[in-house]
């Protein structure tokens, strides 16, 4: 009996210490031009749209995709900001199912080279100076984290203070806003909200890490592009809500990522001979799920 009592008293104990324990947040780490990092990815896209003209409905398409992504990224160029602008991608596997099917398709062959930028707030991918299909670049842009903003994740989700296991904060709505306007958006501060909150310690390949969790609402975002489509008046609300494990060692980057993005927009589009239609609305589900591992960087490639 008095054994487990003191057994219980020094779990007690260690569990006591662990959660008073707090720690410094920081989601942007310092990376390093020539750095290079395994990449494994997974993911999924679900779109629906409904066209209507003069307020009737007239057309309503469904489309998804089923990815997986594996290869070998190494840092080419970073800002001011110590975020990545430009990185290329060793493909080891990139397969595709589309539309429901359980068929996979091989997107790009093993050992094909993807160089990925962010130019004017827009990501490119290539394949030696072409840039590669629409379909092929919005799987990428799923998995890979390029800066499109000077706003970086530090401004819309960290934290000045230290905090522990448990502790949460809200987002910052005001960079939330600065953010989307450096891409043509525009959304005020009292239409987005949300949190972020350190879960728990964790352990990753053997580092210790923070998990931290955060979800954002936004609603009536307007803006002039809809999923490529050049719109008026377009409408967006999204519901997002992701966590990641960032390591307690500040010079390492965060070693996985998970999200799952809910969103639904209107928009006025320009009726054409092709497609008479006035109005769009789309509904969208987005998940994506990233592992990285820190290697030592290879010379021949």
């Amino acid at each position: 009996m008095r054994t487990s009592c003191l057994l219980c008293a020094v779990v007690l104990t260690a569990a006591s210490r662990l959660l008073a324990q707090d720690y410094e947040i920081r989601f942007e780490r310092a990376y390093v031009e020539g750095q290079e990092y395994e990449i494994t990815a997974s993911g999924t896209d679900s779109n629906e749209m409904t066209w209507a003209a003069q307020g009737k409905e007239s057309q309503t398409t469904v489309s998804s995709f089923a990815a997986r992504l594996e290869g070998i990224v190494r840092v080419l160029e970073i800002d001011k900001l110590n975020q990545v602008k430009r990185l290329r991608l060793l493909v080891s596997a990139f397969w595709v199912s589309r539309n429901g099917s359980t068929n996979e398709v091989e997107v790009l062959p093993r050992w094909t080279h993807v160089m990925a930028e962010s130019r004017e707030g827009q990501k490119r991918f290539l394949v030696g100076d072409q840039p590669v299909s629409a379909e092929t670049a919005e799987v990428l842009g799923a998995f890979i984290s390029l800066s499109t903003t000077q706003t970086t994740d530090d401004d819309v989700f960290g934290s000045k203070g230290r905090k522990k296991v448990g502790d949460s904060w809200p987002v910052n709505c005001t960079n939330i806003v600065a953010g989307l306007s450096e891409l043509g958006a525009v959304v005020v501060p009292d239409r987005c909200g949300g949190q972020a909150k350190v879960e728990r310690l964790t352990v990753v390949d053997g580092v210790e890490c923070l998990e931290i969790s955060v979800r954002m609402d936004v609603d009536r975002v307007v803006t002039s592009s809809l999923r490529g489509l050049a719109a008026k008046d377009a409408s967006v609300s999204a519901s997002v809500s992701c966590s990641g494990e960032f390591p307690l060692d500040m010079s390492l980057n965060r070693l996985g990522e998970e999200e799952t993005m809910r969103a639904t927009a209107w928009a006025k589009v320009e009726p054409t001979a092709d497609a008479p239609y006035d109005t769009v609305s789309m509904t969208t589900v987005l998940t994506a799920r990233m592992r990285y591992r820190p290697i030592q960087p290879k010379h021949d490639w």
